[in-house]
């Protein structure tokens, strides 16, 4: 398998290298280098921080805990009230979760400290995010 000839610098090839350096001279930059640079600089644009918006907005929001409080006000209202179903092939698992939706059940309660607590950290990401907002502006 031949080899690459891989051959070093020689004296020869240094010499011809200086003599092609000096016939091409040395180009002094222009004395309006300066304002050539500053006329580039002043035409690139500046960065500006990008407002990024929430991906769910305030209204979006809203919609949602209305429909949370309304499916709340719901099950407690129509949970109480709701008549017995006739024996049917789930009654075995309805049977199982009855106690859940019964108004005996703490099942309310479970559902208003999620609640409560699902308000607590939306009220807390709000307060993070205007603390935020002051500190960059």
């Amino acid at each position: 398998m031949p080899e690459r000839n891989e051959q070093q610098p020689t004296q020869s090839t240094d010499q011809d290298l200086c003599k092609l350096f000096q016939t091409a001279g040395h180009h002094a930059p222009g004395s309006d280098l300066t304002a050539r640079i500053m006329a580039r600089v002043a035409v690139t644009p500046l960065f500006r921080p990008k407002v990024i918006r929430p991906l769910i907005g305030q209204r979006t929001w809203v919609v949602m805990a209305v429909a949370l409080v309304g499916l709340l006000a719901l099950t407690l209202i129509v949970g109480v009230t709701t008549p017995v179903e006739p024996h049917t092939a789930l009654s075995i698992y309805t049977a199982r979760f009855r106690g859940l939706l019964s108004s005996n059940g703490s099942w309310a309660m479970w559902m208003i400290g999620a609640s409560v607590c699902a308000l607590l950290l939306t009220i807390l990401d709000r307060l993070l995010e205007k603390r935020w907002a002051n500190v960059k502006g």
